[in-house]
């Protein structure tokens, strides 16, 4: 699965569900592309920025979905590391910055590293 935005933006037609993995799928709207897994939406792929969503879920492929879509987008750099990760920590998805892990219902992530988050529910 490729979830980098230069990738999605390519999808063609615009607005139709591609199958893009095991029960996940992309739709390109023409601005940014929406993936969704089990047909609830987990993640909006814009030019300038990330938004992940649980979508109520703590599973171990929407945290490896959500994961990937991360390390699409930022890459690993030698130079720094990891910034962005997801994983699970208690059986909670959550982004890891650097060692920093933050438990969310939403998080957005912007290409120059801001975040906006939506506190995680238990």
């Amino acid at each position: 699965m490729d979830f980098k935005f230069d990738t999605l933006k390519e999808q063609r037609p615009p607005n139709k569900a591609k199958t893009i993995g095991y029960a996940t799928k992309a739709v390109w709207n023409g601005a940014f592309a929406e993936i969704y897994h089990h047909d609830n939406l987990i993640a909006e792929i814009y030019k300038d920025m990330v938004k992940l969503h649980r979508a109520g879920w703590d599973s171990d492929t929407t945290s490896n979905r959500l994961h990937q879509i991360v390390r699409a987008n930022y890459p690993y750099k030698p130079e720094v590391g990891d910034i962005y990760s997801v994983g699970k920590v208690s059986g909670k998805i959550g982004l890891h910055v650097n060692s920093l892990f933050i438990r969310f219902d939403s998080i957005t992530i912007g290409r120059k590293g801001m975040l906006n988050a939506r506190a995680g529910s238990n």
